[in-house]
């Protein structure tokens, strides 16, 4: 027994130090090896994985776990350069761009466009093949020379639509009261929890941006395609691009292929009576990457702001005040930094982490140039951080402005009260101790209390912009009230100062390198469902501590009373209770009978949902005879406390059953 269980182990090691060496040395590989070709070569673009301003460095960020493969995707920054440079390659005979989708914002798939578009000024040829076009797809794929699809594909040409989601009557079903406190009409973040449908000031500049939207992207796929836009807007009207043949007929390909017939055209480029060479983007893009110039005198610092905006040091996929702080101050410092340039792809977020970092761009700005460059998103905070920049570069399609404030908080009492059957009272020193609680709702002194500190916010939010952007205050506030513009617009209201990419923004400075100081990628911000996911985990997550504070005083008492029956008799419940604890994961979207509302539920027709909080403890029984204590009972005790909830049809959430906990409770 002893070999058995010495073996089993012995096996555990290895099997350990195996796969901590493989991924050690998939950690060293690197991803993809840089390659610059040889021979005549056609250079192939895909962009259906997730395109970021700064490229993903950590080869375990995209392992597979089924191949052991790693994927390092280059950022937006990275392909632009590629493309650039094989515009002077001489070997590199045309770009084949293999993909129908573009899986990045609108203003970051108009800037690879605008690269490519430069690139045929070489008179290299750019070809694009592809089973099926999105919308936003054939937008960048329509600059090539040759557009070909799949002869039973399809192109999804319509025109641009948006479909908001609204949680008001999902919170009123489960008894939580949102409190909102905000300054602007426009500031449409906080609607869904408030209403059931569109204001109509936010339905006027969602319309608006759209028709800005859609004006570029239909007057530039007209021009590559030789069309009219009103030709354009013909085929979204009547949805005339219903198949492939549609697409050849109204000029919006040029050939219907299969993938071997593509093939051949790039032969024919590249000269090649075999398959012709390819390389790829990600190896293209790291050899360009490794011959850029070493270290100059005069340096840029390139500062990726990608994420919302957080308090304190933030992580690699957010941006902390206190974190990019430093980071300016240091570039700030730094005599060998001529310039700095400052991507800012953000939604916004803290108020005060925005003030502490417009304040080092600020004092930056006194001894260097600082220039923003926005990407697809410089909303709220993110053009709070921007504002007092030397100068503001943005795409046309960058989403900017939201010049805003509002506070968002839930009163959870009644979900407490009605849903759980737990009541909360309160003792205090102080009238506003309690200022806050999800447990009451504010009252009109706490209210007005909280509006004055928005209402000051927003005060020095305008103020900011008003003293960046050399215009009067009152003027900001006719543009702000948290309404969000397109880079198109904003130029035009002087929020912006020119158009241009991150390549123009830096160009212009005329640095000998760039020092990448950024830190992390940055993510989407969270869409509605999750911010409503994250509500209720959090209500959960109250629940959670609660009962266990219940369960810990319960067993305390049963110890000073030497009570044991009880908790016996609680044993078969919290077994049930065990089994069926409940978890709310990820929204799902449903459809009720082809409606157009979006129907939203709870699992499947949730009757009960109970909450298991286990407790670990030593409960001990006085014997009865010795004077002393007895043997003592020592167990694992589950508190459950079940609550009946009406089936909610208006949630999209899924329940799962978790591994229960242990049977054996005693």
């Amino acid at each position: 027994m002893f070999a058995s269980m010495f073996g089993f182990m012995l096996a555990g090691i290895l099997l350990i130090a195996i796969l901590v060496g493989t991924i050690a040395g998939l950690a060293s590989a690197g991803g993809e090896k840089a390659e610059r070709p040889e021979n005549p070569s056609i250079l192939v673009l895909h962009f259906d994985q997730p395109i970021t301003d700064r490229g993903d460095d950590n080869p375990l960020r995209g392992l597979s776990a089924g191949n052991f493969s790693t994927e390092k995707s280059p950022g937006l920054f990275d392909i632009c350069n590629a493309i650039r440079e094989a515009a002077n390659d001489e070997n590199i005979k045309a770009i084949f761009i293999r993909t129908g989708s573009v899986n990045t914002g609108m203003a970051s798939a108009k800037e690879i466009r605008n690269t490519l578009r430069d690139f045929k000024k070489s008179g290299k040829k750019i070809l694009v093949y592809s089973d099926v076009y999105s919308q936003s797809g054939y937008y960048l794929a329509s600059v090539a020379d040759k557009v070909y699809l799949n002869p039973k594909g399809a192109i999804e040409l319509k025109g641009l639509y948006s479909n908001l989601v609204f949680f008001k009557n999902a919170l009123e079903k489960l008894d939580v009261q949102p409190e909102i406190i905000r300054h602007g009409k426009f500031k449409s973040a906080v609607e869904p929890f408030m209403q059931d449908h569109m204001s109509e000031s936010n339905r006027l500049q969602l319309r608006t941006l759209q028709r800005s939207v859609w004006t570029i992207m239909r007057k530039e796929m007209a021009e590559s395609r030789k069309m009219s836009e009103e030709n354009l807007d013909r085929i979204c009207e009547n949805l005339s691009v219903r198949n492939a043949d549609d697409a050849k007929k109204y000029q919006l390909v040029d050939n219907l292929l299969y993938y071997d017939q593509v093939l051949d055209e790039l032969k024919n480029i590249a000269a090649d009576d075999d398959d012709p060479a390819f390389v790829s983007m990600e190896k293209y893009c790291a050899a360009v990457k490794e011959s850029l110039p070493g270290e100059g005198r005069s340096r840029i610092a390139l500062i990726y702001a990608s994420g919302e905006i957080e308090d304190g040091k933030g992580d690699d996929r957010s941006v902390g005040g206190d974190t990019y702080a430093k980071l300016i101050r240091d570039a700030r410092l730094d005599k060998k930094i001529k310039a700095i340039v400052l991507r800012v792809n953000s939604p916004g977020g803290s108020a005060l982490a925005s003030e502490v970092m417009w304040r080092e761009v600020a004092l930056a700005k006194k001894v260097k140039p600082v220039v923003v460059s926005m990407g697809d998103l410089a909303a709220s905070g993110g053009y709070y951080i921007s504002c007092d920049a030397s100068e503001i570069v943005a795409n046309p399609l960058t989403i900017t402005g939201s010049i805003g404030v509002f506070g968002l908080m839930f009163h959870a009492g009644n979900f407490f009260k009605n849903k759980l059957g737990v009541t909360f009272d309160t003792v205090k020193t102080h009238p506003f101790a309690g200022i806050g609680s999800m447990t009451h709702p504010l009252t009109d002194a706490e209210r007005s209390i909280m509006q004055a500190s928005v209402e000051e916010v927003y005060a020095t939010f305008t103020s900011r912009v008003a003293k960046g952007r050399k215009i009067q205050q009152a003027q900001v506030d006719s543009i702000g009230q948290g309404r969000v513009w397109l880079g198109a617009d904003a130029k035009k209201l002087q929020l912006v100062d020119r158009f241009g990419g991150l390549h123009e923004a830096i160009g212009a400075q005329g640095g000998d390198d760039i020092v990448d100081v950024g830190i992390g990628n940055g993510e989407p911000p969270a869409e509605g469902f999750e911010i409503l996911h994250e509500i209720i985990i959090g209500l959960f997550h109250h629940i959670h501590g609660l009962l266990g504070f219940i369960g810990q005083n319960l067993q305390r008492l049963l110890a000073i009373g030497g009570i044991i029956d009880p908790v016996r008799a609680l044993r078969d419940r919290a077994q049930i209770a065990a089994r069926h604890l409940l978890v709310l994961r990820q929204p799902v979207l449903a459809r009720d009978d082809g409606d157009e509302a979006i129907a939203l539920h709870i699992g499947a027709e949730i009757e009960q949902l109970v909450v298991a909080i286990r407790n670990s403890g030593e409960i001990n029984r006085r014997g009865d005879g010795g004077g002393g204590d007895g043997p003592g009972l020592q167990g694992r005790i589950a508190v459950g406390c079940g609550a009946v909830i009406d089936a909610v049809d208006v949630i999209g959430f899924e329940a799962v059953l978790l591994q229960p906990v242990r049977d054996e409770i005693v």
